[in-house]
């Protein structure tokens, strides 16, 4: 399995804030304001999971104010129809997966590329292995 430039954390707080923004003007109210995340992505696989986490997250964070409807399998699109969406308005937000390509375009990351398998070889037999 190859690592990506993109960690969970990086995708929380990333969504998590896009949320902040998107509910800044309710943020007063008592009722809760619902969010539409769409991605490509298989039901039940492990991005779909954490975006299932995210939204459980978000709910308990915010005492119940926001509220993280995911869509997966592109339920509510595909790529294209997402991005769209989101242009629009239909569509809060969306895990596409677009971060993952770019390891190997930015020089910073092609020089460190092969950090982490260097690392991995050397971790071998260790107990967090």
């Amino acid at each position: 399995m190859t690592r990506t430039g993109l960690t969970r954390r990086a995708l929380i707080g990333s969504v998590a804030a896009g949320a902040g923004v998107l509910a800044a003007p309710s943020v007063g109210r008592t009722q809760t304001r619902e969010f539409r995340m769409g991605t490509p992505f298989v039901n039940g696989s492990n991005l779909h999971q954490g975006m299932l986490k995210f939204a459980e997250t978000v709910l308990a964070g915010s005492n119940g104010r926001l509220k993280i409807n995911v869509y997966s399998d592109s339920q509510i699109g595909d790529i294209q129809a997402l991005l769209s969406g989101m242009q629009l308005g239909t569509v809060d937000m969306a895990y596409l997966g677009i971060g993952n390509g770019e390891r190997g375009r930015d020089p910073e990351h092609a020089a460190h590329a092969g950090e982490m398998d260097d690392v991995h070889a050397e971790s071998k037999g260790h107990a967090f292995t």
